[in-house]
């Protein structure tokens, strides 16, 4: 089933009669945050039970996933707050982890999370036990057929094989498509062949397409686009994305003969929309409570400034420092508040992806201002 196919399901009839599922490897592009970014938006099929459905292997991933990151916030929250306490006096009454965190284990308070984010969005864990045929499963391993790749080690599709055809099992019985999100070669290659699954490889395109179903939806876009445009450069929210890419996390993508140390210096000088043009850059994902949830494609300014001090086998070879201003594309979720009124009530402003990324290309020693007749040694 390909994408025409799902939407025209998606816009049949009065009722929505679509589910969509969402894999592990989205969760993880996402942070794992059920509370924030585009995976609270799913949220929006909260009264609508049977939309929001997920293998229980995907379950059992996504909660493995999630432990291993919460273990691991803990003891860097350990880390650091036991290194400021040994460089700051003021600092050695500072709370614990336990007191901040409290006494739960990493284990309780992730299946905790993962349960409310599934009620709140009327979420149904697809049991893969009776969906499943053994023999229907090694078949297809050792023919090999999809979901099974035809070379390499197929071992580790053997989760995946299982949650799809538990998956497309459940939407046979229903009668009812299953729209996956998935970058997962595998998973679209099943949902391409299945007539009763369907694949897109990102969240929000999977969230716009059940948007095209209400028509204020579109119109409301286009009102807001239209304010915008009118706004133009004088736009309050393009201070507020200015702010939160000040605070981001910058990291360096750079090759280098050497290990190096860094210290890097960005500073936000100018924020504005893709090409200048609003129009075509914004895409509705939720409407819920009169609220409009749009994501839009915005093009930063930064000035940068690295500094590398490249060492070998504890040998200090010297530095460079890269000065120059850098254009970084980004994009960033919106909600408005009335958003068919005259005026633009942004309520909420987030980043959709929380690390950002220079490239600076090779770097290396910069050896030009010495002096050539220094003697070193």
């Amino acid at each position: 089933m390909n994408k025409a196919d799902i939407e025209r399901h998606i816009l049949k009839g009065p009722t929505l009669k679509v589910a969509i599922s969402v894999d592990t490897c989205i969760y993880q592009q996402h942070g794992f945050r059920l509370e924030s970014g585009q995976l609270r938006h799913l949220e929006q099929f909260g009264s609508t039970p049977g939309v929001v459905v997920m293998s229980d292997v995907v379950q059992r991933e996504v909660l493995a996933h999630m432990v291993t990151e919460a273990v691991k916030a803990k003891s860097k929250l350990k880390g650091t707050l036991e290194d400021v306490r040994d460089h700051w006096p003021a600092a050695a009454g500072a709370p614990t982890p336990s007191d901040i965190l409290g006494t739960e284990t990493a284990e309780v308070v992730t299946a905790g999370r993962l349960d409310a984010f599934l009620s709140r969005c009327g979420g149904e864990i697809i049991i893969a036990s009776g969906r499943v045929d053994i023999a229907d499963l090694m078949e297809r391993y050792f023919q090999p057929s999809l979901p099974f790749e035809s070379s390499g080690d197929k071992k580790h599709e053997f989760p995946d094989a299982v949650a799809l055809i538990a998956l497309e099992s459940w939407a046979e019985e229903h009668n009812k498509p299953i729209l996956l999100v998935s970058n997962d070669r595998g998973w679209q290659a099943f949902a391409e062949a299945s007539n009763h699954l369907s694949c897109v490889a990102a969240l929000d395109e999977a969230l716009a397409l059940f948007q095209k179903r209400d028509a204020t939806r579109a119109r409301l876009v286009d009102h807001v686009t239209a304010l915008l445009e009118s706004e133009a450069e004088s736009w309050d929210g393009l201070r507020d994305l200015e702010s939160l890419l000040n605070s981001t996390i910058w990291v360096e993508d750079v090759s280098a003969r050497f290990d190096y140390e860094l210290d890097l210096q960005v500073d936000v000088a100018e924020v504005k929309f893709v090409d200048d043009a609003v129009l075509g850059s914004l895409r509705a994902i939720d409407y819920s409570n009169g609220a409009l949830t749009v994501i839009g494609k915005f093009e930063a300014t930064v000035s940068v400034e690295a500094t590398f001090d490249f060492v070998m086998d504890g040998v200090n070879l010297g530095g460079c420092v890269v000065s120059e201003n850098k254009t970084v594309d980004f994009e960033a979720l919106i909600t408005f508040e009335e958003p068919g009124g005259d005026e633009l009530k942004a309520v909420d402003i987030e980043l959709v992806r929380r690390m950002h990324k220079l490239n600076f290309g090779h770097v290396e020693p910069d050896y030009s201002e010495e002096d050539p007749t220094f003697e070193k040694f």
